[in-house]
């Protein structure tokens, strides 16, 4: 506890920059939210029991997908969607009277305000104080962060990363073994963070240069015991997915149905890209430029970032964008780049040292920001 009051009064002025933004765009998007609803078209894919503003939230997308699921239980596509959530949701919702919405709706917005903090953390021992705000201040301003507020995996999934990387470095190789089986429960992608440790691991074996009997085994039984908790907390959901459908890995078939997911590979990434330059050309029009520019810049960013940051958070940003890229659907690219986490070192570093980067940066981030929470209630296609 008195390490918590030490951070909080060493950082005091920091946090107090980071929270007002954050109660800012909150309230940016509550008003944007109401204005959209309002005053804007409604468009073809806006939900039939959706009937004031505040039910888009509970509504958007695939958030009603995860309440079903909660309310409900797994079913066909559903399948494509980890289980974490909706359990959490489930069992929460008593506390709100029986409420899985309001349950969603607190659960995201805790973690993202949790998220917030850890992500200042963290940061701070490889940029320093003032990078680490701009840095997470970007977060909060992402044009897609919306999402964190709102009854979607985004907010838990940074939550259960931050919280496994940051035992990582601490050499908590148990809760960061338990956390990081928790994101991949949350999201497929959590795997990303799972051979990110596995190349650190590597990488610090290769360095150190004393290739014997004693550092091979400590290589092996670090690698091998936590790759044997996060298959063990990730083997509960198979285990359940086999009962119900027969097959273990059922939500593979959901995601290629879902999604036209395909299995990693090179090919897979190059259709897709040459998809994304192609449809801007073809259908000019917001959407489809920031599907293209969004993932590129945060990939280009955390390729930058590479030497201010430990490998395995760099590797898991990187590969955390390049896995939505063997998807045919590209309609959430913009929000998949959201997940990219060493890109805001890098934004956050050329924002202390450059101020008409910074003022660039976060006035675009501010605009698409604003955009993307006034279309929430209309068509699909102008806010994913």
């Amino acid at each position: 506890m008195s390490n918590v009051l030490s951070f909080f009064q060493t950082y005091k002025k920091e946090l107090k920059t980071i929270f007002l933004f954050f109660i800012a765009t909150r309230i940016i998007f509550a008003l944007m939210l109401n204005i959209g609803y309002y005053y804007l078209p409604k468009g073809d894919d806006i939900y039939n029991n959706v009937h004031n503003s505040l039910d888009i939230i509970f509504q958007f997308n695939d958030a009603s997908n995860y309440i079903r699921i909660a309310k409900d239980g797994y079913n066909g596509s559903l399948y494509a969607f980890g289980p974490l959530y909706p359990t959490m949701i489930k069992l929460l919702s008593p506390i709100f009277l029986g409420s899985y919405e309001w349950s969603a709706f607190t659960i995201s917005n805790i973690s993202f305000i949790i998220v917030i903090l850890l992500l200042f953390y963290y940061l701070i021992r490889y940029i320093g104080k003032t990078a680490s705000m701009y840095a997470t201040i970007a977060l909060i301003m992402f044009p897609a962060s919306h999402y964190n507020s709102v009854a979607y995996t985004e907010s838990l999934f940074f939550l259960t990363i931050l919280i496994s990387i940051i035992s990582y470095r601490n050499k908590d190789y148990m809760i960061s073994a338990i956390f990081c089986g928790l994101s991949i429960l949350t999201r497929i992608n959590g795997i990303a963070l799972l051979a990110a440790y596995g190349l650190d691991m590597l990488v610090n074996y290769i360095k150190q240069k004393n290739y014997n009997i004693k550092s091979t085994s400590e290589l092996l039984k670090n690698g091998i015991s936590f790759l044997i908790v996060v298959i063990a907390i990730y083997g509960l959901w198979l285990v359940y997915m086999y009962a119900k459908t027969g097959n273990a890995l059922y939500f593979l078939e959901a995601q290629r149905t879902t999604w036209s997911r395909e299995t990693p590979n090179l090919i897979a990434i190059i259709k897709t890209i040459i998809k994304l330059i192609t449809r801007i050309f073809k259908y000019p029009a917001l959407r489809t430029t920031l599907e293209f520019l969004c993932p590129i810049t945060m990939l280009i960013f955390s390729i930058f970032s590479v030497k201010k940051v430990p490998i395995y958070f760099s590797f898991y940003s990187i590969f955390t964008i390049i896995m939505p890229l063997t998807t045919n659907n590209v309609d959430s690219l913009t929000r998949y780049s959201m997940l990219v986490l060493s890109a805001y070192a890098f934004i956050g570093i050329k924002s202390e040292k450059n101020k008409v980067f910074r003022i660039i940066w976060f006035l675009i981030s501010l605009i698409l920001f604003v955009i993307f929470t006034g279309t929430m209630g209309q068509l699909r296609a102008t806010f994913m």
